[in-house]
């Protein structure tokens, strides 16, 4: 049997997870826009530039980017507006298993230090 990691979490503590979560995802944004301009373009004739442009590195990276920009952006309003109902909600706390979260922070920063 295994042990029950859950934690309880506050609606202020959800929404403050979330938030952070956010800050993660713009950092992941930020990241791949370096790759991508690192990049260079591939050398194509126009009629398969847009086909194989879909499938190259870079068009990869800029569809990553665009669908990550639109995830914070819906990110951005489900947090405002589970701020403005959260209070009046029954939701009460969450249980939640951060072991998950606490090996990829540990893994985050030992990359960091490398």
């Amino acid at each position: 049997m295994t042990a029950n990691n859950s934690t309880s979490l506050t609606d202020k503590a959800v929404l403050d997870l979330l938030e952070q979560l956010m800050e993660i995802s713009s950092v992941k944004v930020e990241l791949l826009t370096e790759l991508q301009r690192r990049i260079p373009a591939s050398d194509m004739d126009e009629s398969s530039e847009q086909e194989a442009g879909r499938d190259s590195l870079k068009g990869i990276l800029t569809d990553a980017i665009i669908m990550l920009n639109r995830t914070s952006s819906k990110d951005m309003a489900l947090i405002k507006e589970l701020k403005s109902k959260i209070r009046h909600s029954n939701i009460g706390s969450i249980q939640l298993d951060l072991k998950k979260a606490d090996v990829i922070i540990s893994k985050i920063r030992e990359l960091i230090k490398s």
